[in-house]
């Protein structure tokens, strides 16, 4: 889906809600990644003069963000600020079961009331439905300041001070990310992969490779060295990346090429008579993936040896 094409798109729900022509629904989420039930959604009494002034603003400035943004496929590792990064919906686990719990139908265990405790709402959902379309936006909920909290507040009536004691509830117009027919544009990754609880997408990758892992016979010891990755967040999304580029076929087939890189870059590893990596604990899984990742390069500049952030693939026409 090109650039113009989504802010066509967007310009369409942005038309419907200033016309008064869409359904706008308000969901904040109480998240808990311990809890069985991740996920409890509670809808938002409002009304269309009160919400949809910043829903329009949170329409425009997503139009205005992907404008000036790259589209890219979502990147586990780098996370450009000028990048408008996408992922199926199919591989947002949790995204179903969240909006699932959109309801126009409010009872009183599905609305947020003066008995609600927002201090345990972690982000909103913003749906704009029109025209048999919808559109979902989403947002880390910004809690009042907490010179707000202990604070004592007042307000004026008439002319006389008084104690202000209801909640407060924030609305940002800018939003994390939005969800469009079957594809996610995520705005900050850091933001989607919290309220998505997306290290269990990471985990759920590792788990359904975790066999093609061990039969590459690269590495002995495989379920140690797996255990130590899934175990630190930093590693598993590494981990990920590997098994996502094709870094343990590329391995398979690259083995014996092995011993001249940890010779040449002056790597801690072992190699067993066989070609293995001896995987000998926990503090050798940075060279490890360096070396999945093909991040141990040549300056083809200066003929430096060095470790890479990041491959971008070039090939010579």
């Amino acid at each position: 889906m090109s650039k113009n094409f989504l802010k066509e798109t967007l310009e369409l729900f942005e038309t419907a809600v200033n016309d008064n022509k869409a359904e706008v629904n308000i969901m904040f989420v109480d998240q808990n990644n311990y809890r069985e039930k991740k996920y409890k959604g509670m809808m938002l009494k409002t009304t269309p003069d009160c919400i949809n002034p910043v829903v329009m603003e949170i329409v425009g400035n997503a139009k205005e963000e992907i404008m000036k943004r790259s589209l890219d496929d979502y990147d586990l590792l780098v996370s450009p600020d000028d990048s408008t990064q996408t992922v199926d919906k199919a591989n947002v686990i949790y995204g179903s079961e969240i909006i699932e719990q959109i309801s126009a139908d409010y009872t009183n265990d599905n609305v947020v009331s003066e008995n609600t405790d927002l201090s345990k709402i972690k982000f909103m959902v913003i749906h704009i439905y029109t025209n048999g379309k919808s559109i979902y936006f989403f947002k880390k909920y910004v809690q009042p300041t907490t010179a707000y909290k202990t604070t004592k507040k007042y307000t004026i009536s008439g002319s006389v001070l008084k104690p202000f004691k209801e909640n407060i509830i924030t609305i940002s117009s800018t939003v994390d990310a939005f969800l469009l027919n079957d594809k996610y544009y995520i705005f900050n990754r850091n933001s989607f992969n919290s309220m998505f609880a997306y290290k269990d997408v990471y985990k759920r990758i590792l788990t359904e490779n975790s066999e093609s892992i061990k039969s590459c016979g690269f590495i002995n010891n495989t379920d140690k060295f797996i255990s130590d990755c899934e175990s630190d967040g930093r590693y598993l999304v590494r981990l990920t990346k590997v098994i996502l580029a094709k870094g343990f076929e590329e391995i398979k087939t690259r083995k014996n090429e092995m011993p001249k890189v940890i010779k040449d870059f002056n790597l801690s590893l072992n190699l067993s008579e066989t070609g293995e990596i001896i995987y000998g604990g926990k503090e050798e899984v940075p060279e490890i993936l360096n070396l999945m990742l093909r991040h141990y390069v040549i300056d083809a500049l200066t003929s430096n040896k060095m470790i890479a952030a990041a491959i971008q693939e070039y090939k010579a026409v």
